[in-house]
């Protein structure tokens, strides 16, 4: 899921300091420019770097927390990213470095510290302490440096200048800073400095900031809208951001006017704790379960270890409870004004493969009259995403994070949890579909009927699988039952999902039959239906569903089937949801989309689609240009863009009369604009028109799809976009 953090407050104060003279702010600013670094080590090339906001790279609630890991954490951190590791006779790990540390005398940025012989993991914990520091920013900060954490024993001369503190693009090092101590303790101190006297370094938190993508003035800036004080800091230690070749390449490299130092403390932090703008304390479990509890009533809670089961990481916790509607739950001290909006959310499945759970997810903001908001599910044994926005109307002082469960007996898995500032966007990610390829089973998927019978087929040489190597092959004597798979999934009226499906028929004559998604869990019928008919090439076929009540719960995925007698097979289901909300006009209404530029004449059709690939068959728009100005429809998204990720979208239409030209557009918008161009030419029939569009340059805040008509007089019926 990704986050649009609109603000973020400064960190609280910690006691009045004088102010550093402008010479000095400059020394510094020039002491603490890190080397550009090379790009990440293997160990964050899973994160996506869509995520990354230049702007608000970790939150100060996140940056300034010293309480999350000890000194023996720190140590076994270690050994887990680099459990090979050997030290030498003139090489050392970091898991066997050992040095006097110097004391320290209390000042305004850190408290006292007394110097004695210790490990550096120790130097670390009593570091981050000391400075009030998160030990995982410390971290971060060695790898991002020097790769220190991953990068096998290093030399005296590596420590010496662990944190590049002191060490200019232009010059060699400074030695009065040399020291692996001296080194970490100067970056905590500088860090603080920053928070204390923003306004005698270039990069501020709270305004626009002409942000450099390299040393070489030559490759240029763009402004940056820095939102804390977090996020400024570490442009002040490492002053470039990454520019669109340094994001595209991932953890790789970019191109001549590339960095990577405030990319990759993005990357790795992600990678290895979580999200850095995350206000929850332990929000992965990895380190531990700190900050999580019993709300209402009690819950039972133990920290599980398995690669295969969490759903990031390695670790995820595990809670049930003997009493309904006890809830897990973890409060944030927060002050919060009328207008700022809060999204939470967490990754919740059943313990049990036989036993769904319900649960709901509910944020209070507390602290005078309290405002709240909620989402349930039942789910089974598949990772499922549960996420609310709370709009607060006004000030608040902390906020309650409450996962009430609603089952007994039966135990539920809890990972990855956010809450942070800002609106929740949708998730690109799939909808969780077990055995959505068929790979050897078919667990999940259920008849309605004992007409219909089904099984998997695996490696058949005449009838190769659409993926993998198997596929599922269902046959009914009795025309409309169905294969089907229920998903507990917290549907949103008014938004749109979309199922598609590989199909064909090993039989001589084609093979109808219809795609139904619907919701469920609701009071009332809320479906969408397509059909379909399909001979022995392999075909994908599509579904949409736009929500129009409010108390669904899950969704359901049948596949019907008309014909009997005959094999119909499937292969690679796919469920999501769509990016463009409510485009299906199923209220005769324009719903998600707007008419933008020209005249346009619009009626509604019910009934009026039938094309096999169509979202829906029940209502569909008519739109006719009535001058001689370009005319056109609009679906926004307030959407964050990352670059190099594409996005794609596809309609359908066709005229009522004669030719109408036009053409189907994704435009990326932003601090630049930039688009993604089909033409078409529609006549009687049906026919699908898709474009895409991946970001070039960075700084899009949203999407939209655009339809544009540019024959006078002609009318275009359209329906089903979906947006991917």
């Amino acid at each position: 899921m990704g986050i649009d953090l609109r603000r973020e407050g400064r960190r609280r104060s910690i006691g009045r300091v004088p102010l550093v003279g402008a010479v000095l702010a400059a020394l510094l600013g020039g002491l603490l420019l890190a080397v550009v670094p090379t790009p990440a080590a293997p160990s964050a090339q899973a994160v996506d770097n869509s995520g990354f906001d230049p702007g608000f790279i970790i939150s100060d609630d996140v940056f300034f927390d010293d309480s999350t890991m000890s000194a023996s954490a720190i140590k076994a951190f270690f050994k887990a990213k680099d459990p090979s590791c050997r030290s030498t006779s003139s090489l050392t790990c970091l898991s066997d470095y050992v040095e006097t540390s110097r004391s320290r005398a209390a000042n305004s940025n850190c408290s006292a510290i007394t110097g004695k012989k210790e490990s550096a993991a120790s130097i670390l914990y009593r570091v981050a302490k000391a400075c009030d520091i998160n030990p995982q920013v410390l971290l971060v900060l060695l790898q991002k440096e020097q790769g220190f954490i991953t990068g096998g024993p290093r030399s005296s001369l590596i420590y010496r200048k662990a944190m590049g503190y002191g060490c200019p693009d232009t010059a060699s090092c400074d030695a009065k800073y040399y020291g692996f101590f001296n080194q970490v303790y100067s970056s905590a101190w500088q860090y603080q400095r920053y928070a204390e006297a923003p306004q005698n370094f270039n990069h501020q938190a709270g305004r626009n900031n002409a942000v450099r993508f390299h040393p070489n003035a030559s490759c240029g800036s763009s402004t940056v809208y820095i939102r804390n004080q977090a996020t400024a800091g570490l442009y002040n230690y490492t002053p470039y951001q990454p520019n669109a070749a340094a994001l595209a390449a991932g953890s790789g490299t970019g191109n001549s006017c590339s960095s990577y130092g405030n990319r990759n403390f993005w990357r790795f932090f992600t990678s290895w704790f979580g999200n850095p703008a995350n206000l929850l304390k332990n929000a992965g479990f990895e380190a531990s379960s700190s900050g999580w509890g019993s709300g209402v009533k009690t819950v039972g809670l133990a920290r599980k270890k398995s690669s295969a089961s969490a759903e990031s990481g390695a670790w995820y916790l595990s809670t049930s409870t003997a009493k309904k509607g006890s809830s897990l739950r973890q409060t944030v001290k927060r002050t919060s004004r009328a207008g700022e909006v809060y999204t939470a959310s967490v990754w919740v499945k059943s313990r049990s493969s036989s036993t769904p759970f319900r649960t709901v997810l509910k944020l209070t903001a507390t602290g005078g009259r309290s405002e709240s908001a909620r989402a349930e599910a039942t789910v089974g044994p598949e990772w499922t995403q549960l996420q609310v926005s709370l709009p607060v109307t006004r000030t608040h002082t902390a906020f309650v994070f409450d996962l009430y469960e609603m089952t007994t007996g039966v135990s539920l898995a809890v990972d990855s949890a956010l809450l942070a500032e800002g609106e929740g966007e949708p998730s690109r990610a799939a909808i969780g579909l077990k055995s959505a390829g068929f790979e050897g089973s078919q667990s999940g998927w259920s008849t309605t009927s004992s007409a219909v019978t089904t099984g998997v087929r695996t490696k058949l040489a005449e009838w190769p699988a659409s993926q993998g190597s198997s596929f599922l092959l269902a046959k009914t004597t009795k025309a409309g039952g169905t294969v089907q798979q229920d998903v507990a999934y917290p549907v949103e009226a008014g938004r749109s999902y979309t199922a598609s499906i590989m199909l064909r028929t090993s039989g001589s004559a084609p093979f109808a039959g219809a795609l139904v998604l619907r919701g469920t869990g609701g009071a009332g019928v809320d479906s969408a239906r397509t059909d379909f008919e399909v001979d022995g090439e392999w075909s994908r076929q599509q579904v949409t569903f736009t929500a129009t009540r409010s108390d669904l719960r899950g969704l359901r995925f049948e596949v019907r089937l008309n014909t009997t007698g005959a094999y119909l097979h499937m292969d690679d289901v796919r469920l999501s949801s769509n990016l463009a909300a409510d485009t299906g006009f199923e209220r005769s209404a324009l719903g998600g989309w707007t008419t933008g530029s020209g005249d346009l004449a619009l009626r509604y059709r019910v009934g009026g689609a039938t094309h096999p690939d169509i979202p829906d068959d029940e209502v569909s728009l008519l739109a006719k240009r009535r001058s001689d100005s370009v005319a056109s429809l609009r679906a926004p998204v307030d959407r964050k863009l990352s670059v190099g990720e594409t996005y794609d979208a596809s309609i359908l239409v066709r005229s009522t009369g004669g030719d109408v030209n036009g053409s189907l557009r994704i435009w990326g918008l932003g601090a630049s604009s930039e688009h993604g161009s089909q033409g078409f030419t529609a006549d009687g029939d049906w026919q699908l028109v898709e474009t895409s569009y991946t970001p070039t340059v960075a700084g899009q805040t949203s999407l939209r799809v655009e339809l544009y008509l540019n024959t006078v007089g002609g009318e275009l019926e359209v329906d089903g976009l979906w947006l991917r």
